[in-house]
């Protein structure tokens, strides 16, 4: 389940946004909503979010604000856009940030599911990423380790030098001996 927040400064369509959808079957849990993006960034400083479902016109910090912070400082934490306007120079700031998508106010039910399916496949490729990264920096550990005690074994004479080269070479690393 990702961790996802939403900023609207109007309270009925904060309201309004936490029920429109059945948010789990999708893979979100709301952590937190705010009628501010100053509010939003200081939770998001403190506590792990992978998404944002925000207003552009909010109090404080505008939510093109708040994707170029997080942008900088959070970089996979992946937006929603939300507006009442039409504006090129929204959908531009929102494209330079990778916002996920931008939804027009009025919304509609299907443009909204549609932009939060769009939203979770692009929190789960981070996250896909970021485990595949953790994993290979694991094995790198392992190796390096399993190399330091297969070089401390040869050289405290534990293991002789073919030893050595067919245990090397266990864990990819080719000695040639000419």
């Amino acid at each position: 389940m990702y961790k996802l927040i939403i900023v609207e400064d109007e309270s009925q369509m904060n309201q309004q946004l936490t029920k429109i959808l059945d948010w789990e079957s999708i893979g979100f849990e709301i952590v937190a909503t705010f009628e501010n993006g100053a509010d939003a960034i200081e939770y998001i400083n403190k506590f792990p979010v992978n998404a944002v479902l925000t207003d552009i016109r909010i109090p404080t910090i505008s939510g093109i604000e708040l994707a170029k912070i997080c942008h900088t400082s959070h970089p996979d934490i992946k937006f929603v856009f939300i507006s009442a306007f039409r504006n090129f120079e929204y959908a531009r700031s929102a494209i330079k940030y990778n916002v996920v998508d931008y939804i027009t106010k009025p919304i509609t039910y299907n443009e909204f599911y549609s932009g939060m399916i769009e939203l979770y496949k692009e929190v789960d490729k981070i996250h896909q990423i970021s485990s595949m990264r953790s994993r290979n920096e694991f094995i790198e550990d392992e190796i390096a380790f399993m190399r330091q005690e297969y070089l401390s074994s040869y050289i405290l004479g534990v293991i002789d030098l073919d030893t050595l080269i067919k245990h090397l070479s266990n864990i990819g690393i080719n000695v040639d001996r000419d």
